[in-house]
């Protein structure tokens, strides 16, 4: 009979205490209330003497009444201690205008009772003090006098190295790894004048003779320079010290390389032979597709975004769209698979600022003057 009466007593608290929260999200009880009436209620059952007479204390009717007239006397209370507060603010410094200027305390009540979030504020003031205080971030560090000293030093294992973009030829190199640092030479002719022709009857057969020449590979010697690190420094970084090096070293040799490539004088100067070199001594282009390089007009005009009613290649270091197509008809077709466009960045960037008559791009902003790949023109890859 007991354990059905405790049973009974429970759940008529689980009512009661389900009730209570459905008036404290209805706005009927503040939360001070809402934690009195609930302790009040749930109280465990061995803090008490309870004997099987008396369980009808703890009926469902008789817990409402308990605790609406709780709630009566604290919404009393409440009105009263507006009213005094009332008054105390009209005559505070907190009262402008006849206005509550509201505080940084009651601002973060606010956030809190909208978002759950509790400000710096009202952790100072838990349980309910009415002190409200005002915090900078100078007033939460720790001195090292005042026992700053204990606290260990934070560190972010975080390297952050600068960039910059070299280069970009290399991936048309052919690669040639020798054994030793010797010269190479290898044979060339050049046979694209020979073509075959009719014979007759009783004609003698004439003779063609190949002309062979050779080229040579020459091997130099490219250093970034010694780089002097401590025992200390690798036994104590935090981070690995060879692997630094080692990325940098190979860093600054291709960009040796890659400058190299472009502009190297060649063998005469003992260093490598770069792309400018050797056109420059194949010589302009006369007839096409003949080769060698293609000389700017200085009367060329092309018109930009920065000059819509034109202005000079050469002032703007800029190629118009004819030029581009004589670039691409002085190469034979027989070299196109594997031919490029080598541009400087700004070269690249001005191209893109190219319009027409109507001031519309002629470049595609994706893809180049015509469908394909991003950073091609005219069908060949831009390469900067």
């Amino acid at each position: 009979m007991k354990e059905q009466s405790d049973a009974s007593c429970r759940e008529a608290r689980l009512d009661a205490a389900k009730r209570l929260s459905e008036r404290k999200n209805n706005g009927e009880l503040s939360a001070d209330e809402f934690r009195r009436q609930l302790h009040t209620i749930s109280r465990p059952l061995e803090t008490r003497e309870v004997k099987d007479n008396q369980m009808t204390t703890y009926s469902q009717d008789q817990l409402d009444d308990a605790v609406d007239a709780a709630i009566r006397n604290e919404r009393e209370k409440a009105r009263a201690n507006k009213a005094r507060r009332s008054t105390e603010f009209a005559t505070s410094d907190n009262f402008r205008g006849g206005s509550y200027e509201k505080t940084k305390a009651d601002r973060e009540f606010s956030q809190y009772l909208r978002t759950g979030h509790v400000g710096k504020t009202m952790r100072l003031t838990a349980g309910g003090a009415d002190t409200r205080a005002e915090l900078d971030s100078a007033s939460m560090q720790t001195l090292p006098g005042q026992g700053g000293y204990m606290i260990p030093q934070g560190f972010w294992a975080n390297l952050q190295v600068a960039l910059k973009q070299y280069g970009g030829t290399s991936e048309h190199f052919r690669l040639v790894r020798t054994p030793t640092g010797t010269e190479m030479p290898w044979p060339t002719t050049n046979p694209t004048g020979v073509v075959g022709q009719y014979i007759t009857e009783a004609n003698q057969v004439g003779f063609t003779d190949y002309v062979f020449g050779q080229g040579i590979l020459y091997a130099w010697t490219i250093t970034s320079g010694v780089v002097l690190a401590s025992m200390q420094l690798c036994q104590d970084s935090a981070f690995d010290v060879d692997s630094f090096v080692a990325e940098r070293v190979g860093e600054s040799i291709g960009r040796k390389i890659a400058a190299e490539s472009i502009s190297g004088a060649g063998s005469a100067s003992k260093a490598l032979t770069g792309i400018v070199t050797s056109i420059n001594a194949y010589g302009q282009t006369t007839t096409q597709p003949s080769g060698g390089y293609y000389a700017l007009g200085a009367a060329t005009q092309v018109k930009t975004f920065a000059n819509p009613s034109g202005a000079s290649e050469l002032s703007q270091n800029v190629l118009a769209p004819a030029t581009c197509l004589s670039l691409v008809s002085s190469v034979d077709p027989a070299y196109w698979p594997n031919s490029a466009w080598y541009m400087s960045p700004t070269q690249a960037l001005n191209m893109r600022g190219v319009i027409d008559s109507n001031g519309r791009p002629l470049l595609n902003w994706e893809t180049g003057f015509e469908e394909g790949a991003i950073g091609e023109i005219l069908g060949f890859p831009v390469l900067h």
